[in-house]
């Protein structure tokens, strides 16, 4: 899988989360009020993860 297909799968998956019918869930679930901030840090690292390996390979 290329550096890209991984960017867009991150990309796919944060809309997922974000933007979803999920969004209007998470307030009637008992998550913890940081729940969506370390959703957020997970995406936000799988990017940095995948533009990282990206870069090694372009090298």
């Amino acid at each position: 899988m290329s550096g890209m297909d991984k960017t867009l799968l991150v990309f796919v998956l944060g809309i997922v989360l974000f933007v979803s019918p999920l969004v209007s869930w998470w307030p009637e679930l008992p998550f913890p009020w940081y729940a969506p901030y370390v959703m957020w840090a997970m995406i936000i690292a799988l990017a940095f993860l995948t533009q990282r390996s990206r870069r090694h390979h372009e090298r």
